[in-house]
């Protein structure tokens, strides 16, 4: 996953060394397998590094991170796509501070990244789940939302808690 990324931008290299060095040999890591590591983590620590290298004024260094999420998000298998909109979209979200620079964060995402932050966005602001509707048949391309009081998906097409025909 990380291969692109370090290709087209070294100076992310020793974040990526220092976490595999920092997780490989942690006695407490409990992953399946002796390469699993906890990649959200970094995700997370490259999404914070790139808000302060756009502060910062580097511009071509997020251009061509964010061109690897868009490839991560386009050609991923289900977990690659995953962790870059939960691991790494919504860290931006979650980490930004003010409008103009969650503006241009969002401007220069690629249409992929622009459909998931705008998701993300409808996820915490009306319950949205996070489902690709756009993979469905046009008769089931429904929004979902949560209701907080049931906890059950309900359909916004009509559906409602003591109707729902789950």
């Amino acid at each position: 996953m990380f291969d692109p990324l370090l290709e087209a931008l070294p100076a992310f290299r020793p974040m990526r060394e220092a976490f595999v060095d920092k997780w490989a040999g942690n006695a407490h890591n409990h992953f399946d397998a002796p390469g699993d590591l906890p990649e959200y983590l970094l995700l997370g620590d490259l999404g914070r590094w790139l808000i302060d290298l756009l502060n910062a004024g580097n511009l071509e260094e997020v251009r061509l991170a964010l061109a690897v999420v868009e490839r991560w998000l386009l050609e991923g298998d289900h977990y690659v796509k995953e962790a870059a909109t939960i691991g790494f979209i919504e860290t931006l979200q979650n980490n930004i501070e003010d409008d103009d620079t969650r503006k241009h964060f969002f401007d220069l995402l690629g249409p992929e990244g622009q459909h998931w932050w705008k998701k993300l966005d409808r996820f915490w602001t009306n319950g949205e789940h996070l489902v690709d509707e756009r993979k469905l048949p046009a008769d089931k391309q429904a929004t979902w939302t949560i209701d907080q009081a049931v906890n059950i998906p309900l359909w916004r097409a009509g559906r409602t808690p003591n109707g729902a025909d789950d």
